[in-house]
């Protein structure tokens, strides 16, 4: 035992002049007991833990009994125990002398919350402060030198010609960096990209002018000294003769000419108009307007439309026939308008197959095309009394009713009171636009309609085609005391319909709206507002 506390004794002589190494956390800083006082000392104070001394050979010296520092006391068992320092340093002075003894015998001591343990029960406690990271290493304050090798052991080795830019070296400026100059890039590239666009329009617009200027003269020497006969049997000498090869080959050239021909086709009538087809055609513009039907852009395809419905191009109507159908507005619009102008029968089936609504623009169109050729060519119009959708059908009406096909109105009268309500109101404007007396009772079934604007519709036709019915009718309406402006309908109706009982109505009512609605309709002057 006595052997054991002399080799202690040696290793606290030498603690001083030993390093202190650095471990790491997970691991513990000592394997042993020497190991663990070295670390108690490095540490000089551990939570809740105290040290002390305490004496076990059975007869102390009087003086280390006596020593104020030690301050030592007799326990319950005979033992005597040291009082308990906070400090390791201040431990080890306190007994350091007295261990030099051989005849004392002093044994470290250890206090756990105040609690006697000893050096197993205390290292113990040090562990677990150590793994739950409640304790760590002081590392010592390495002096100028030092910390610089340190440094320089922590960065590992890189060549210097790495970081030769250091702006390369922040990622984030780098980043920020190139967003701003792609952005700058493409700013500067859309901006040239603009300036070409515009000088290489500008240089168009000029070369187109010059070859407008070189058109006219040849073109109305052509319309004007050549007939029509003549002009499809000149050959290509003759037409170079006019118009030079190079120019009449170029892109550019056969685009205004193209312009040039229909513009003059919409201004001219009788055989200038053929003569400007034929001349198309010898000139081989047609070739060019039919192949734009291919393209893959719709505007091309709709200028190329407008050119076959403007000059005639019978030939390209299959291709036409194929765009009726698709999808894209204007080229669907355009197709069909080109087939019923050009097809030879006006078949409105192509108008009835559709699948998409007409839109007003689409109707008034068609509607143009329809009434031109409805003075010379017979057209079905009943054929769209069975369109795919609504819309069609009612554009069917209405061309009843702007045609005047009165024909047709015992096929409306059949179909009119299984229609829908939409249906049944333009159906009722026709009655009215075409004057049908004999179709009172659906007017008088459409009054008594729970759909208001059914009723609007009926009330307006009744005032052109009702009877005596009607009118009754429409004094019951009023007896329900509708809107202002319902009555106005329905009294300007009963005004034409009857006027003996408008006014016997009117007398005997003491609605003050009905009598200025009365003085509104017999005032001359307001008759039409």
């Amino acid at each position: 035992m006595k052997k054991r506390f002399i080799q202690f004794l040696i290793f606290f002589s030498f603690m001083v002049f030993c390093a202190n190494p650095s471990f790491a956390q997970d691991n513990l800083p000592y394997t042993d007991s020497t190991t663990f006082f070295k670390f108690l000392e490095s540490k000089e104070e551990i939570p809740s833990l105290k040290f002390r001394y305490k004496i076990t050979n059975p007869n102390p010296s009087n003086d280390l009994l006596n020593d104020s520092t030690l301050n030592f006391e007799k326990d319950e068992l005979g033992i005597y125990q040291s009082q308990a320092f906070e400090k390791f340093s201040s431990w080890y002075s306190a007994g350091e002398k007295y261990l030099l003894k051989e005849e004392v015998m002093l044994t470290p001591d250890f206090l756990i919350y105040e609690e006697p343990s000893n050096l197993s029960a205390a290292r113990d406690y040090v562990d677990n402060l150590w793994r739950n990271k409640d304790i760590f290493i002081n590392e010592k304050k390495p002096e100028v030198g030092d910390v610089l090798v340190i440094l320089a052991n922590m960065v590992p080795y890189e060549p210097m010609f790495k970081y030769r830019f250091q702006f390369f070296s922040d990622y984030k400026l780098l980043l920020v960096t190139s967003i701003i100059g792609f952005f700058l890039i493409m700013a500067i590239v859309m901006i040239l990209y603009m300036i070409f666009i515009k000088m290489r329009s500008s240089k168009v617009e000029a070369k187109e002018k010059i070859y407008e200027s070189q058109i006219i003269g040849p073109l109305s020497e052509l319309l004007f000294e050549k007939t029509e006969e003549e002009i499809n049997n000149l050959s290509d000498a003759e037409i170079f003769e006019f118009f030079p090869e190079k120019d009449l080959r170029g892109k550019h050239f056969k685009h205004v000419l193209i312009n040039k021909i229909i513009s003059l086709n919409k201004k001219m009538k009788g055989d200038f108009k053929d003569k400007l087809k034929a001349l198309y055609k010898k000139f081989k513009l047609d070739e060019i307007s039919i192949k734009k039907l291919k393209s893959k852009r719709w505007d091309v395809i709709t200028t190329g439309l407008v050119q076959i419905n403007e000059m005639d191009l019978v030939e390209a109507l299959p291709q036409v026939q194929e765009l009726t159908d698709s999808s894209n507005f204007y080229i669907r619009s355009h197709a069909i308008a080109t087939l019923l102008n050009l097809s030879e029968n006006v078949d409105l089936k192509t108008i009835k197959k559709q699948s998409f609504p007409l839109s007003r623009w689409q109707q008034m169109n068609y509607l143009r095309i329809i009434k031109y050729l409805h003075i010379q060519k017979t057209i079905q119009i009943e054929t769209l009394f069975e369109g795919e959708n609504q819309t069609i059908r009612l554009f069917a009406y209405k061309l009843v009713g702007l045609l005047g096909r009165v024909d047709l109105l015992e096929k409306l009268s059949k179909l009119a009171p299984n229609v829908s309500d939409i249906e049944k109101i333009e159906i009722l404007k026709t009655y009215q636009m075409i004057g049908v007396h004999t179709e009172s009772t659906f007017i008088n079934k459409c009054l008594r309609s729970d759909n208001i604007n059914l009723v609007v519709a009926a009330a307006k036709a009744s005032g052109q085609v009702g009877d005596q019915a009607s009118a009754f009718i429409l004094i019951e309406l009023l007896n329900e005391n509708p809107s202002f402006n319902l009555k106005m309908i329905y009294l300007d109706s009963i005004l034409r319909l009857d006027k003996s009982m408008y006014q016997q109505f009117v007398s005997t009512s003491n609605d003050k709206e009905l009598n200025q609605i009365n003085a509104h309709l017999l005032d001359p002057l307001l008759q039409h507002v």
